[in-house]
């Protein structure tokens, strides 16, 4: 099996968990704004068996959406703590290698 060399580049993580963000951002303000106009569908369908329906369906999507944001954010954090931890064992691999002496092939004559 042939060894491949993984790079990445500073703060490309960073810059995916900012990316990751603004989808939570766009995704939850209009999945969030569905609640009214639900709300007011239950009560114009009051005692309907369609009111039971669209309420049911608000909550089943409440609970995805809820899922879905859950993700973003989890994602997110989990890019920003994955960059921290790449970026301080970049460093410390660079430093370790820096100690490295190597010996010449005369030293034990």
């Amino acid at each position: 099996m042939r060894s491949v060399d993984l790079k990445i580049a500073p703060g490309v993580l960073k810059t995916a968990a900012g990316r990751i963000d603004d989808i939570y951002d766009h995704f939850y303000k209009p999945a969030a704004s569905l609640e009214e106009p639900a709300l007011k569908a239950v009560g114009a369908l009051e005692g309907l068996e369609s009111a039971r329906a669209v309420r049911l369906a608000h909550r089943q999507w409440e609970r995805q959406a809820g899922t879905v944001t859950g993700w973003l954010a989890h994602i997110a954090e989990s890019l920003r703590a994955s960059d921290g931890t790449y970026t301080r064992t970049d460093v410390a691999v660079g430093q370790t290698a820096g100690q490295v002496r190597v010996r010449s092939a005369l030293e034990d004559y």
